[in-house]
């Protein structure tokens, strides 16, 4: 992915969803709710435990999805989510210390959305804009877009493709800032090899140097 194709797609992505308010989108998808679960921790991670990337909490340290919380009790709940009645993940609800960052997801043929925003001094601002595109129910691409507090433009960009073989799955991870003049900078590149044995993520090796093991059990789509 390269810096222009990301401007592109943020555009293309901002021309049908600048049209939203984006309250009055999340109630009327919140509508469609049948089912909601709640879950504690995943600080760090985009949606928490129902983060959409398959590899984030292997690759970089210090961060985890979280748990569900099976049984209501005093623990401190950090997000909720809604499903529909497909069972498809339609509105999640990140609890912070300063206020609830709200997000709904849309259903685009073969690609997902999620839009991200919160409230500061009374008013809607866009946080984040994803999309994730999906072949034969497998992520093939899952891009972040942090989007300006003041301007409709973005202020870092992350991406992964992923690449999928018999028993094997590889990564290209793409990260760079968004200069307000039109131009990337600290721009950094990745590249994963993952080994799978019986559907399982078993080890990898990070941009063709060092091997590493996976420690989480993480399942891959046949």
């Amino acid at each position: 992915m390269t810096y222009d194709e990301a401007c592109r797609n943020f555009n293309e992505i901002m021309s049908f969803l600048e049209k939203d308010n984006y309250q009055s989108a999340f109630d009327q998808i919140d509508k469609t709710v049948v089912r909601r679960e709640q879950a504690s921790g995943g600080e760090g991670m985009h949606r928490g435990y129902y983060c959409p990337s398959i590899i984030e909490d292997i690759v970089i340290g210090n961060i985890n999805r979280g748990r569900l919380i099976k049984k209501l009790s005093k623990q401190k709940i950090d997000y909720t989510y809604g499903f529909d009645a497909l069972n498809r993940l339609v509105t999640v609800i990140n609890h912070t210390e300063v206020g609830n960052i709200y997000e709904y997801v849309l259903y685009i043929d073969h690609i997902q959305y999620g839009v991200q925003y919160g409230y500061s001094f009374g008013k809607e601002y866009l946080h984040l804009i994803s999309k994730c595109y999906y072949v034969d129910n497998k992520l093939t691409s899952y891009e972040q877009y942090l989007c300006e507090y003041l301007s409709k433009g973005f202020a870092e960009y992350s991406g992964e493709f992923y690449h999928y073989q018999e028993d094997e799955m590889d990564v290209e991870s793409v990260y760079f800032f968004n200069r307000p003049t039109g131009e990337s900078y600290l721009s950094r590149n990745h590249e994963y090899k993952f080994r799978i044995s019986k559907g399982f993520l078993t080890d990898y090796i990070a941009d063709g140097k060092k091997s590493y093991i996976v420690r989480l059990k993480r399942k891959i789509l046949e």
